[in-house]
């Protein structure tokens, strides 16, 4: 294993709103996040990845990727032009077009460089592991596939597409269980979770090609990440989930496959909640709704009931005048629908043509 130290620094990450603390491993020279996330050359980072106003990108043709917060770190219309380096087998290379294919079924276009593409993804193996920038830097950016199965392969351009690992997300404490006294002791930091609510898309996913496995790390050979959800499988390398599919199409925009079921991620809720999909957005077989609200299909087979008083999506039917439009609810003026009671601390509901908010 080659020398490294850990090191902390204040960072604005591509796509997170605000800075953060990260600690990070220095490898070569090189600032290593969450054991295969590139932050780039160690000595400059800081400028990298400063918020606005602190710094600037010190790389030339590369951006600082703290300055926008936005979706400046994506790539445009989802294209990911690449090189292969001469030092790529040709099983690899096989690898990378599987790879490839399997990101074009979310939406990706990750495809041969042209003369025309400034920015692109170069494919190497020099012996430095499986890692990745999060997001487009701009002009040519490695992504080093030593050691990498077709599957890493997949995981390393999941990062390169702008994501960040599973495991690392705000919520994932009410999914998994980090059992930091099985994790080697120098690999506790890469364990961090993300400090910005807000950060993550659709909810939790066991099945992501994104998430570490349950021996990530382990220094005696015991779990080190315990689903929630018992017998759940974490850390497939097979493809892409249905949920890591629907991620790219809401970082990106593309729509049309938003799935309304938890999918992979056992016990989840279905995304997005309640079978409404942002405008523009239309479910398989859906049309959309004025305003671009599309009415759901419904809690999947086998989903628990919704809690009392939470209005039941699609069906709620106007009372007729007189009548309770709910158990318990007070007779609708008119026949319209009573105004739905959400439990304490639940997001609120779109509103709907028709439908009386709070």
């Amino acid at each position: 294993m080659r020398p490294r130290k850990i090191a902390s620094a204040r960072l604005k990450l591509p796509g997170r709103a605000r800075p953060q603390l990260v600690r990070y491993d220095v490898v070569d020279g090189v600032a290593i996040m969450e054991g295969d996330i590139v932050l780039g050359p160690a000595e400059s980072v800081t400028k990298r990845f400063a918020p606005q106003g602190e710094g600037s990108s010190p790389f030339g043709t590369e951006r600082a990727m703290g300055v926008d917060g936005g979706k400046g770190h994506l790539w445009p219309n989802g294209e990911m032009p690449y090189e292969v380096d001469a030092t790529v087998s040709a099983e690899k290379r096989n690898d990378i077009q599987w790879a490839a294919g399997e990101a074009a079924t979310a939406g990706l276009k990750v495809r041969p460089r042209t003369s025309a593409d400034t920015d692109y993804l170069i494919f190497r193996d020099v012996g430095e592991g499986c890692n990745s920038y999060v997001g487009r830097i701009g002009g040519g950016q490695p992504v080093n596939i030593s050691g990498c199965g077709a599957g890493s392969v997949l995981h390393e351009i999941m990062h390169a597409a702008g994501f960040f690992h599973e495991q690392s997300r705000t919520d994932r404490d009410s999914h998994v269980t980090i059992v930091w006294d099985e994790i080697s002791d120098d690999a506790k930091h890469i364990f961090e979770k993300s400090s910005e609510h807000g950060s993550d898309i659709g909810p939790y996913d066991y099945g992501s090609v994104l998430h570490y496995s349950r021996m990530a790390y382990s220094k005696r050979g015991n779990p080190t990440i315990v689903p929630v959800v018992p017998n759940a499988e974490i850390g497939q390398r097979n493809g892409l989930s249905a949920l890591d599919k629907a991620g790219v199409q809401e970082l990106y925009g593309f729509g049309g496959g938003t799935p309304t079921t938890p999918g992979a991620q056992p016990g989840g809720l279905p995304w997005p909640l309640g079978g409404f999909f942002p405008p523009g957005q239309t479910p398989p077989g859906g049309q959309p709704a004025p305003g671009g609200q599309t009415p759901g299909q419904g809690l999947p087979p086998g989903f628990p009931p919704l809690p009392p008083g939470f209005p039941q999506f699609p069906g709620t039917q106007p009372a007729q005048p007189g009548q309770p439009a709910q158990p318990g609810g007070q007779p609708a003026p008119g026949g319209q629908p009573a105004a739905p009671q959400l439990p304490p601390g639940f997001p609120p509901i779109p509103p709907l043509p028709g439908f009386p908010t709070q």
